[in-house]
């Protein structure tokens, strides 16, 4: 059996030995699962996994004493449902057109979606990493149409929708409850083909039910933060158009919130920076009083609190395609 994801290591490492056997040195011994192990004098990675008829779990461990890049082959796009056990590190998505970057967080997991093609995870030296993940079969989904694994397919149809290419869901924590699942996985003892057909999928349920629930609390959370943001907005659009320009600080303080939640809570809600929103106004109410109110450049532009005019006109071309002198010329 082979696991879903090949790893390549960089060549400039040399000889990497690789056997089947499990070292003494890892964190959890999955007695049922496959093993992978390859070891060289700067790092040691080890991989165990097993498949059943509609499920493949994966563990992966990773230590190293240098910055690792590991190559990962992708021979299929999946919904991953990933958990970080423990450390953090980063996954280079490769598009055609770009590439997407994905920090993993400690103790915490979400639903990826990855298409098939080599990517690229990266570990920082002197860390040890520990990762979880699970790929459920579009098979066991038709099978539960009514339950919870519903939810599955409704996120996987909306991840690829949002992003064909690569998409993840909200970051959860990983709570008590998901913990004493996870624990069930990693300690099952050993076990023949049939019992696992029966036992693995139970307990990968239940993960999926814990995490419909978690994300359903806070899409609703960052729905009611989306009423509030919105009302955020309208303060800030009305303020710019009679000349008020106010730092986010001080909006922050407006609305009694932290400026820091303010600035997480709009890019997760509209997925663009709240200052690139500001900016979007400001320099559209600049368009608008050059244009509709026959102010000159300089006049837009100070109104609207810019002094520094070589980057006003920079960012004026970006937006609009044409000069600020030009507009005004032009009418």
């Amino acid at each position: 059996m082979e696991s879903q994801i090949q790893l390549e290591f960089p060549q400039a490492l040399g000889d990497i030995a690789r056997s089947h056997t499990l070292p003494q040195s890892a964190t959890y011994r999955l007695n049922y699962a496959h093993c992978n192990y390859w070891q060289h004098s700067a790092f040691t990675v080890v991989e165990q996994y097993y498949q059943t008829k509609d499920i493949f779990l994966y563990l992966g461990e990773v230590k190293t004493d240098i910055d690792l890049s590991i190559t990962l082959h992708c021979n299929a796009s999946n919904l991953y449902w990933v958990y970080q056990l423990e450390d953090e590190y980063l996954l280079v998505v490769n598009h055609e057109k770009r590439k997407a970057q994905l920090k993993t967080k400690e103790k915490s997991y979400r639903a990826v979606y990855v298409p098939v093609g080599d990517h690229n995870s990266y570990f920082e030296k002197d860390g040890r990493y520990l990762v979880f993940y699970f790929v459920v079969d579009k098979d066991l989904l038709l099978r539960f149409q009514d339950t919870s694994l519903r939810f599955i397919k409704d996120l996987l149809n909306r991840l690829k929708k949002e992003h064909p290419e690569f998409a993840f869901s909200l970051r959860l924590p990983i709570d008590a409850h998901t913990i004493r699942h996870l624990n069930k996985l990693l300690h099952i003892q050993k076990l023949d083909a049939l019992e696992l057909e029966g036992e693995i999928p139970q307990v990968i349920i239940r993960l999926i039910v814990i995490a419909r629930t978690a994300f359903y609390r806070r899409q609703q959370h960052i729905r009611l933060a989306v009423e509030r943001l919105a009302e955020i907005r309208q303060y800030i659009k009305d303020s710019i158009e009679v000349g008020n320009i106010y730092t986010i600080s001080y909006i922050a303080y407006q609305f009694d919130i932290s400026p820091y939640r303010l600035r997480y809570s709009h890019k997760q809600a509209y997925e663009h920076s709240l200052q690139a929103y500001i900016t979007d106004l400001r320099l559209k109410e600049v368009h608008h009083l050059i244009k509709e109110e026959g102010f000159r450049p300089l006049q837009a532009a100070y109104a609207m609190g810019y002094t520094e005019m070589r980057s006003f006109r920079k960012q004026f071309i970006k937006h609009f395609g044409i000069t600020p002198n030009d507009l005004f010329k032009s009418l």
